[in-house]
């Protein structure tokens, strides 16, 4: 599972965006926007609220806050596995 989150996700993000902006040929952010404006808020109101949040002049994507995005569920699920097993046996 951890190999999954530290090595396998960062090469599959990196080949989806290399082939995103290959095939339409508009760079991350363009292409981000143009899909975000196809969403309907009347179907997706929560979702369709993530771009009024964001900065106009566009965002960074935190690499090692969207690993630790990741990791946190990861790491409580092996601590509850853990704590089970202590509580069983």
């Amino acid at each position: 599972m951890l190999e999954g989150l530290v090595e396998a996700r960062p090469r599959v993000v990196a080949a989806a965006m290399e082939q995103a902006q290959a095939a339409t040929g508009q760079p991350d952010q363009e292409r981000a926007d143009a899909q975000m404006g196809a969403v309907d808020p009347r179907r997706l109101p929560t979702f369709a609220e993530v771009p009024a949040s964001l900065p106009a002049e566009g965002y960074d994507l935190d690499l090692d806050e969207f690993f630790e995005f990741g990791l946190r569920p990861l790491l409580d699920g092996v601590e509850a596995l853990i704590a089970r097993r202590g509580t069983t046996g």
